[in-house]
């Protein structure tokens, strides 16, 4: 019982990591993608919003995709961070 409960808890540590991973990653591509929509916003070749875009084509809210964003843009220059395993959960053992 005790090997399965370690090599569980291994296995959370490690989906957190990639977590971690998905977000600073998926920000990227939010932040990316909000300067390819900026740049063709000013040129006047879309008409829409961010939000109605991030709304319509993505279904995702502009205030989750703008707290992603920020996460990209704070923690991308820090690589060590892709290395950690947050706890999501407040600890319990307490």
């Amino acid at each position: 019982m005790v090997d399965y409960l370690k090599k569980g808890y291994e296995g959370i540590k490690h989906v957190n990591r990639n977590t971690l991973c998905a977000y600073i990653d998926y920000g990227n591509w939010l932040n990316y993608a909000y300067e390819l929509y900026y740049q063709s916003h000013l040129s006047g070749e879309v008409m829409y919003t961010w939000k109605e875009f991030l709304t319509n084509e993505i279904d995702i809210a502009d205030s989750y995709a703008r707290k992603l964003r920020e996460i990209a843009k704070l923690l991308n220059n820090y690589p060590q961070f892709r290395t950690l395993g947050l706890n999501f959960f407040k600890n319990l053992s307490a």
